[in-house]
């Protein structure tokens, strides 16, 4: 998404089914940040994290490049 509204960025990380958001760039964020897919995506777990191992829960990535 590109933006320069910091409260349009966030409604759309909260209303998207997506395990990444990317705001501001095009970009995966920082590779050793937790990620995991939605629905059909992935492979159902959280990978890069001891949440690996709560496969009941969603994770969502949300890379924001903010520049004041």
């Amino acid at each position: 998404m590109w933006t320069t509204r910091l409260d349009d960025a966030l409604a759309l990380a909260r209303g998207v089914e997506a395990g990444l958001v990317s705001v501001g760039a095009y970009s995966e964020g920082d590779l050793a940040m937790p990620f995991g897919g939605w629905k059909q995506s992935g492979f159902g777990g959280v990978e890069k994290s001891l949440r690996a191992f709560e496969q009941w829960t969603r994770e969502k990535s949300v890379w924001i490049r903010h520049r004041p």
